[in-house]
């Protein structure tokens, strides 16, 4: 049994469990309702799974109908199936070719969705890797997109951290990473303004942004988590406001426990925070509650993912 099994295994008995449920009491099975589903899903397979009933046959006027969907996440993932469908199947290897560039009219008219659903521009590195991206389905099952993310490395510094100074944390030039107690806190600097941020481990890399008066929210990117978190912290006291965890580098069967350094940035739409990233093989936007922050949305480009059958 692989992995993608494994992780599925919890949604489908849990489905079967409520079906065996209601056919005991004599009630009829209640009609596929995917915005409670998503809200109940408490894992990157299980999102998918939602999303994969929900779109993998799903006809291009359904698509159309769904684009319109109360749910940002429905819409966004309904959007980039036009994207998604276009991308051609994996064939035999060719020696020295790479996978095909990403169809430019349909991945701009997903970015035009993007800006005027969520009414916000997204950050130039996250548009500027989605049209560079290249793809073939199914490759390695889940790996979709190869972005090339060295293209931005020049965005990033090194910040040696600890008394050795041999932990590297990479940010932003406009931040600066300071005073790391390891198991306890790392001190980040944003606009003249420091925050002691708490924290295990040496994340990494980091990036902060200001949300309102005297609050900032900052994201701690691991190497080794399938996700990573997102702290809102008064500037004023150094409390912290609320946490959150964002899923979009961990979206896909095969992320268990290690998810690829990647590039994130953050964008302001009315009571929303809004997190934009790009990893080598895919690229994500999730919308958080300014106030508390509570999840609303989560978009990734690896979902629906298809799972190919076995060979008999």
């Amino acid at each position: 049994m692989n992995r993608t099994s494994v992780g599925l295994w919890p949604f489908i008995l849990g489905l079967l469990a409520s079906l065996i449920s209601a056919v005991a009491s004599g009630e009829e099975p209640g009609p596929f309702d995917p915005v409670s589903e998503i809200a109940a899903a408490d894992s990157g397979p299980k999102l998918n799974a939602v999303y994969s009933r929900l779109l993998l046959k799903a006809d291009w006027k359904t698509i159309d109908e769904l684009k319109g969907h109360d749910h940002d996440g429905i819409a966004l993932q309904a959007a980039w199936e036009e994207v998604r469908r276009s991308i051609p199947q994996e064939g035999p290897k060719r020696l020295g070719e790479k996978a095909p560039l990403l169809d430019a009219k349909k991945t701009q008219r997903f970015i035009g969705f993007v800006e005027g659903r969520l009414k916000v521009v997204p950050p130039p590195f996250w548009e500027d890797l989605l049209l560079r991206a290249r793809a073939e389905r199914r490759i390695k099952w889940d790996e979709v997109l190869t972005t090339d993310l060295k293209r931005y490395l020049y965005l990033l510094q090194e910040n040696p951290v600890g008394q050795d100074g041999k932990r590297i944390v990479m940010a932003p030039f406009d931040l600066s990473i300071d005073e790391y107690k390891q198991g306890t806190s790392i001190e980040v600097t944003l606009d003249k303004k420091t925050l002691t941020v708490p924290l295990t481990n040496a994340p990494w890399g980091i990036n902060a942004w200001p949300l309102g008066k005297n609050r900032y929210v900052v994201a701690l990117i691991s190497s080794i988590s399938p996700h990573h978190e997102i702290i809102c912290i008064n500037g004023a006291d150094q409390s912290v406001v609320w946490k959150s965890q964002v899923w979009g580098e961990s979206l896909g069967p095969f992320r268990s426990g290690w998810s690829p350094a990647h590039f994130v940035d953050a964008r302001l739409s009315g009571d929303r925070l809004l997190i934009f990233g790009v990893t080598f093989d895919r690229i994500y936007i999730e919308g958080f509650s300014v106030a508390d922050g509570k999840n609303l949305f989560r978009f990734s480009s690896g979902n629906p993912y298809e799972i190919p059958e076995k060979k008999k």
